[in-house]
């Protein structure tokens, strides 16, 4: 059986606490979901780029590759789920 490693964008809005929306948990927990298949995921940050992570997870942050949204190119990914909105 042959797998397919894809390379995964998930979008996500870091802002403030990870427990203040439940788009930070959902974001992270697709991401987990997708990486514990053999797939490279990105988390892609569409908020200010100032920002790099939430506030109260920070040791969670070694864990993940992280790139502002602005930093991407079309063909970059083979897929990217929007979970923080991106209009």
């Amino acid at each position: 059986m042959t797998t397919y490693r894809m390379k995964i964008g998930v979008t996500v809005h870091f802002q403030h606490s990870y427990f203040s929306s439940g788009s930070a948990q959902t974001a992270l927990s697709f991401a987990e979901t997708y990486r514990m298949r053999g797939h490279e995921v990105h988390i892609l940050h569409i908020g200010t780029p100032e920002t790099k992570w939430w506030d109260d997870v920070k040791g969670l942050q070694k864990d993940w590759t992280v790139k502002h949204i602005d930093e991407i190119k079309e063909g970059d990914y083979e897929m990217i789920f929007e979970i923080g909105k991106l209009s």
